[in-house]
């Protein structure tokens, strides 16, 4: 994750699975105190971020929510799917 930010502190590029982290709603002084946990990755007990990790993830909203992917803002959706395909991406590193 860009800028030294730990978002998703025990994924590994090789197991193989999505790991998803996912908070919210926030207010803009909740958002601040939560990317102070971010940034040593400490974010994952604290009870406002959920964190799963599968081979599939499909997540819904009833409203449109905005989507952030990778450290990217990607716009508003109502859902999102995303799949892991074994071999379809190689990771060096």
């Amino acid at each position: 994750y860009g800028g030294g930010f730990h978002i998703s502190p025990d994924s590994n590029p090789r197991d193989g699975l999505l790991n998803v982290v996912v908070s919210g709603p926030l207010g803009r002084r909740q958002v601040l105190r939560l990317m102070a946990l971010v940034l040593p990755g400490r974010h994952l007990g604290d009870p406002r971020v959920h964190h799963r990790a599968g081979r599939v993830a499909e997540l819904t909203w009833a409203q449109p929510t905005w989507l952030h992917l990778d450290g990217d803002v990607l716009g508003r959706a109502t859902g999102v799917r995303a799949e892991v395909l074994p071999g379809a991406v190689m990771v060096v590193g």
